[in-house]
Order: structure tokens, then sequence, then C-alpha cells
């Protein structure tokens, strides 16, 4: 924002050395970025925020200079004659979009004067980078950096049937700006026309059939609120910027239209002679809403570290025109004013006070006291699962948690209902809140092998939603979803490391199971506690989603996991004394889970078994039908002493008798 300090002065008088002033608003949050000496005047720049459109004017500066100094700010006063006619007998204005335009006024000036500004103000707009062009447009610049209003004025006798129409671009429309430059205008952008053309951009700048030239003797003067996106994209699709398009794309004061029209009326009546008409048109859309907030005076020390007076916080707000609704002893309630969109909650009004109580108040070394707090379980497993399924080879994705309304999208591992149906899908074709992240990941392999990438090994740790019967809201779950390019046993030894590094691969087993979504699966269960399911992907999804080989897939109930996980992991010291080994092979029932059979020689009551390992599975020839051959190791230890033969001997004759009672266990030689 580009200022003069004389100009200011208009407003307020600080009363303050032009260095203390400018020292004052950069502690303001105003930063200085240039500054040069104008003879007795001096011109700074300023940098504002895109937060605060407010400050893009000289009033807005004028408003922080008043409540840094406590002197008063003052707001021009306006007057002028009007003549007897009506604007509404002489002009129209039709607003057809009001959301892009939900505020649009205009003024008619007759018997106006076009020629040179008087010198007050071309020095004035000179100073601060503008280019003199006639008192008319000099009027609309003037104020517009006074107030930080946009103004457009049109030669009143150039417009179609003397309408105004607030419309979007048809297709193909151009338009002839003032800068002799066409554009070719698309259908989202929003125009000013008359009964026949577009002649203005709508909040980015006028056009060139319409502009106030020599000739012009009646003028239409525009002043409005458009929805600051439309013209920010409006801006940046044509290329075309202004200091009309910078302050309605950041948003202007809905309560500052009508003020700055009747400023620059007055100025008009004054400068160019001309006569204003009675009344305005004014249309209205939807008001912006009254924005209510309040701070609690405790907070202030809290968040600044400080003690800030309440007295002086109150004074500080009403000195920003905060309008105060309430106060007690602790807290005091605002209305905010039109012109602050930044300020919406307590934490805002805080910020306000420690501008304006001034941050050099505040004691540097002072320590600050923070709350450390340790990570939960839940977290702390979390970052683990993370580590260790990248340690695998694993790449973490993303998915959103949209699916189809197919086999895969109503895939389900869960106890559930009939997934939910999402009423405004992004994607008409992924209608479904997902109860598995089965069918995203099938998305993702379909997208790697499309761009050339074979094999992929992914996770997420994410949500699937469950409804439940009686109850309105579903069921967010979170689950790990791992799949993986390979067979079945690539993805159970990722499993496997997975729940070792966890200290619970002990009590994991693998259930053999059917489903519709696994061509070959498996429940996984710990204990009692079912934690998941994998398995190779089923025929179906892999044609449905045409891929390439065929994955292994499993998802894990992390909470289950959570719960199967000791909170504190017990070390022991080192084996004083050696151990003894032993292998054995039995032929089983196929039916019969390597976990059932781990189970069964754990407990077989032999004090010295430390650890049972899987070594190998045979079925097939030499082997009676409907039978299998399972190896496994055992190791066993003293803790008092060296273990001799023939107690390992006695230990494995004793576990191979609980085998045979248990199922039916054949010694294979």
């Amino acid at each position: 924002m580009k200022i003069t300090l004389n100009w200011l002065k208009d407003y307020v008088d600080a009363g303050l050395p032009q260095e203390e002033l400018l020292e004052r608003l950069s502690a303001a949050g105003l930063n200085i970025e240039d500054r040069r000496s104008l003879g007795d005047d001096l011109y700074v720049e300023l940098e504002v925020t895109s937060n605060r459109p407010d400050c893009l004017s000289l009033i807005g500066v004028a408003r922080e200079v008043s409540a840094l100094s406590g002197k008063p700010l003052v707001i021009p006063t306006v007057e002028y004659k009007t003549s007897g006619v009506k604007v509404e007998d002489v002009a129209s204005v039709d607003v057809l979009d009001a959301g892009l335009c939900p505020r649009y006024t205009a003024r008619v000036i007759k018997g106006v004067k076009v020629g040179p500004s008087p010198a007050w103000m071309r020095k004035r707009l000179e100073a601060i980078g503008l280019r003199a062009v006639n008192n008319i447009a000099d009027i609309t610049n003037y104020v517009l950096m006074e107030c930080g209003q946009p103004l457009h004025a049109f030669d009143y006798d150039r417009l179609n049937e003397r309408r105004i129409v607030v419309r979007r671009a048809k297709a193909g429309e151009t338009i002839t700006a003032i800068d002799r430059k066409e554009y070719e205008l698309k259908d989202d952008m929003l125009v000013i026309a008359d009964a026949a053309r577009p002649v203005a951009v709508a909040g980015v700048m006028g056009g060139l059939d319409t502009e106030v030239g020599d000739s012009t003797t009646n003028v239409l003067l525009e002043s409005a609120y458009f929805e600051p996106v439309s013209i920010r994209r409006t801006s940046r699709a044509l290329k075309l910027a202004s200091d009309s398009s910078f302050r309605f794309e950041r948003g202007v004061d809905w309560k500052g239209v009508d003020w700055a029209s009747r400023r620059a009326a007055s100025l008009m009546a004054e400068i160019s002679g001309g006569e204003v008409l009675e009344s305005v048109i004014d249309v209205q859309g939807e008001k912006p809403p009254v924005v209510k907030t309040s701070m609690r005076f405790s907070r202030l020390p809290v968040i600044l570290g400080i003690d800030v007076p309440a007295d002086e916080a109150v004074r500080i707000l009403k000195a920003l025109q905060f309008r105060i609704l309430s106060r007690d002893a602790e807290r005091v309630e605002v209305e905010v004013p039109s012109h602050r969109h930044d300020v919406e909650r307590e934490i805002d009004l805080i910020e306000e006070v420690a501008r304006h109580f001034g941050y050099d108040k505040f004691d540097v070394e002072k320590p600050i006291s923070i709350a450390v707090t340790l990570p939960s379980k839940e977290d702390s497993i979390e970052e683990e699962v993370r580590e260790m399924l990248v340690a695998n080879g694993c790449n973490e994705v993303v998915t959103v948690p949209f699916v189809g309304d197919d086999p895969a999208g109503r895939a389900c591992f869960w106890d559930a209902e009939e997934p939910l149906v999402v009423r405004n899908p992004v994607n008409k074709r992924e209608g479904l809140l997902r109860r598995s992240l089965l069918p995203c990941f099938l998305r993702v392999k379909r997208h790697n092998q499309n761009h050339g990438v074979a094999d992929i090994s992914i996770f997420e740790l994410s949500r699937v939603f469950l409804p439940k019967r009686g109850r309105k809201l579903p069921e967010e779950k979170r689950v790990v979803g791992i799949l993986r390019d390979g067979d079945f046993a690539d993805l159970k030894g990722i499993l496997e490391s997975l729940f070792a590094g966890l200290h619970v691969g002990e009590r994991v087993t693998y259930r053999s199971s059917e489903s519709a979504v696994f061509s070959q699966g498996a429940v996984i269960t710990c204990g009692e506690a079912v934690l998941g399911q994998v398995g190779m992907v089923s025929d179906r999804m892999v044609v449905d989603y045409d891929l390439r080989g065929r994955p292994a897939y499993a998802e894990i109930d992390f909470k289950a996991l959570v719960k199967e996980v000791a909170d504190v992991v017990r070390y022991v010291p080192l084996p004083r004394f050696p151990a003894v080994e032993r292998d054995l092979s039995v032929i089983i029932d196929a039916g019969v889970p390597w976990g059932k059979i781990r189970e069964c020689v754990e407990g077989a009551g032999i004090e010295t078994l430390r650890e049972v390992r899987f070594v190998d599975l045979y079925s097939g020839e030499h082997l009676p039908e409907g039978k299998k051959s399972i190896a496994f190791r055992m190791i066993f230890r003293r803790e008092d002493g060296t273990l001799t033969g023939e107690e390992a001997t006695g230990a494995v004759e004793t576990i191979l008798e609980r085998l045979k009672t248990e199922f039916k266990a054949e010694l294979r030689s």
C-alpha cells in the first residue's frame, strides 16, 4: 500500500515524529518496504498481508495509526445537493448472478465537465504512482486509495437502453478493455453489460466503448461488492490485473460500498460541476453475517506470556472499532467491524491486543513452560508398524474412502451392515463408503501397472466405515491394509516379521477360511482375538480391475492388534548354558493348522522347552490322502545347568505322545 504522510494526516494527526510513527506501524504489522522524501512530504510503501485488505487504503492505515496514537480518526463528511430527478427513472440495474455480485449500486451524475483534475489531487495521485487521466477517472482512483473501495465510471450516454446487467459472460463474447486490448471471455466470468454487450469485466477493468472521455457529460457511477474467488480466477485467466482486482479478490467492506459511491459523487459535483440525481439504485443479495466473538481476559497471559490489563485490552479493541456488546470481570464480547474479514475467533482478538499493546513489552528472557507429553501406546505402535512395513519393502499410500458398487467395493472382513451410499459423490462411479481398504488398493495396483510398474508392495493405516444396526453413525475402524504382488507366503512372511517385531508372533495363528474375496485365505488370530484376514485376491476381482497377476492382501484390525501388544516388554539375561535342538517330523490331518500344533507342543508341560520353530511342510506323493507332513524344531535349555541328551530325548517322546493323543499324529520316518 502506497501512501504519503501528508495525505494520511487528512484522517488522523498522530502528533508523532515521522520515524516514531513508521516504527510503530512496523511493530503493529505494517512493515515499511520503501520510503523516499517528497520535499515537505514523505512517500511510504507498506507491506500489507493478504488477510488485511482493510489496510489497502489511507483510511485503513489511519485507523491503525489512530489506535496506536490514541488520536481520533476523521472520516470525510459527504455532502452534495441532488436534483429532483430520481436515478430509477433514468437507469436500471439487473443482477442475474447474486452469488457472484451480492451488492451493486449505481448513481448518475449529469452535466459533468471532463477536464484535468485540480493540482492537489493530481499531486497526491502521482506521488503514489498513479497517472492522472481526467477529473472523473482521477476521482474514482482517489476514492479507491482513500477508502479501499473500487469504483467505475461509465459514460452514461453510451450505455444501450441505459441499462446495467450484471451477468456471466456468454461463450465467445469479447471485450476491448480500457488498456486497448481485446479479451475473449469465458462463461464462468462475471461481466457488467448493458442491453447489448459487455461493458466491463466485473471487478477487473472497464471497457473502452463506455470509457469516460472529453465528450462525456453524464456519468453512471458503479460501486459494488464482488465475490473474491470469482475475481481472482477471472484476473488470472485473462492475465489482467488492476488496483481494483487486487482489492476485490481479497475482499472489500460490504458496508463501505455506499459510502464510497457517495464520496465520489460529492467530489464529482464539486470538481466537475455535475449534478447528482436523487437516491441510488442499490441491489442487494444475501448480506454477510455479523460476526460476534468473545475474549477471556485469563487467556491473555496464557497465550502471550505477559499480563495485559483488562481495561487496556478493551481500550485497544474499541480503538480498532470493535463494538463492545458486553463485558464482565472474566470476558468481553464484541461485534467485529465489517471491514475486518480476518477476525473470527478469540485468538484473533488476542492477536489484535498484542499488536497494539506492543511486542516491545514482551519479556524475551522469561522462560516459556512447555508441557511435554509422551506418545500414547497406540501412537507408538502406529509408528512402529509404519517403520517395520517400510523396512520390509512396502510403500505407504493414502487413498480416498469412496469406492464403486462392485464385488471389491462391497468387500468387508468385519461385522457390518450394507455399505453407506454417498448422497453427492464426487465420482458417480464411486458412490459407496468403503468397508475395506482392498478396493482402494486394487485401484492403486491398476494405476501402477498402467504406468509400467509391474510389482508393488503397499500399505495404509486408515479408516473403514462399518454401518451397525441401531447406530446412526457408522463405526470408524482403523485397519492396516497390505497388498503385495507375489504369492501367499510372501505376504505371510511380512506379517510374521511385523508380529515378531511387536512381540506377539508366538501367539499368532493362521486358520484357513473360505470367502468371496480370496481364492486362498486365512483368518489371523492372536490367542482368542481375531486380528484380520490374509489371502490371494479372487479371480473375479483380478478380472474386474484388469490386473496382470494376482496380488496377496491382508487387513488387520489395528485396535485389536494394539490390545495384544504388551505394555512393557520384559527382557531376560543371555543364557548361561547351551541349548539342545531336536527336530520332529509328523504326519497329521491336512486340516490341522500349524498354530494348533505349536500350541499343543508348548502345552505339553516341558519346563525346559524354550522355543518351537516351523521348518517344513510337505503334502503329496508317499503320503496318504488327506494327510500332510510337518517338520518343526524344538529348542531345550535348563537355567541351572547343562541339559543332557537323555533329558531332551525324553521331552521329545512326551511331546510326540501328546501329538498322537491330540491329533492322531504319526512319526514320519
